[in-house]
C-alpha cells in the first residue's frame, strides 16, 4: 500500500530554494553586524592627553561639587588620627570634550529604533577604550598617588576612575 505523497516527503521541495535564500540572507546579516561592529572598534581614535604639564602638588584648586551628598550631611567629629586606614577611595577623570560628545552621540543612537548602533552595547572594557582616558593621562595620576605615598588599587574597566588607598595623614 503507498502512503500519500504529503507523508513519504514531509518537507515540500519547492520550498527548499527559500529556505536556503532565507538561511543565506542571515549569514549575510551576522555578518555585517560583525564587521560593522569590528569596523567601530577599531576606528576609535586613542584619546588626548589632558595632562599636558609636570603635576605640582603646591598647586591646588578646590572642587565644587567633589563630595558625595552623603558626606555633606554627615556629622563633623573632628580630625581623624593620622594612622586612620582609608580604604574605597578614587580619582575620577575627566573625558576629553571630543570622547564626551561622541559619548552622547553614542548615547541617543542606542535609543533610536533606526540607528545602527540601536541596542549595540559595550562592555566597559569597550566603553573604555572608546571614551575613556588616554593611557598617558592614567599613568600620570597613578605615579601622582604612588609618589604621594597612596596605594593605586585598581583602574576601572570604563578607564574613567583610578581607585586608591592610604592613611588619613597622607590623604
Amino acid at each position: 500500500m503507498n502512503a500519500p505523497a504529503s507523508l513519504r516527503d514531509p518537507f515540500d521541495r519547492q520550498l527548499i530554494p527559500l529556505l536556503l535564500a532565507a538561511l543565506l540572507f542571515c549569514i549575510a546579516l551576522v555578518s555585517n553586524s560583525v564587521v560593522a561592529a569590528s569596523a567601530t572598534a577599531s576606528s576609535v581614535e586613542p584619546a588626548r592627553n589632558l595632562v599636558t604639564e609636570k603635576v605640582d602638588s603646591t598647586r591646588s584648586a578646590r572642587l565644587s561639587d567633589s563630595r558625595s551628598a552623603w558626606f555633606l550631611q554627615a556629622l563633623d567629629v573632628g580630625a581623624a588620627p593620622d594612622d586612620l586606614a582609608l580604604r574605597g577611595l578614587s580619582v575620577v577623570l575627566n573625558r576629553t570634550p571630543e570622547r564626551e560628545q561622541a559619548l552622547q552621540q553614542r548615547l541617543l543612537q542606542l535609543q533610536d529604533p533606526g540607528a545602527t548602533q540601536y541596542h549595540q552595547w559595550l562592555s566597559p572594557t569597550d566603553f573604555g577604550k572608546q571614551f575613556g582616558s588616554s593611557d598617558d593621562d592614567i599613568e600620570v595620576v597613578k605615579n601622582w598617588l604612588s609618589v604621594a605615598g597612596l596605594h593605586v588599587n585598581g583602574i576601572s574597566n570604563n578607564r574613567s576612575q583610578i581607585f586608591f588607598s592610604g592613611s588619613a595623614a597622607i590623604v
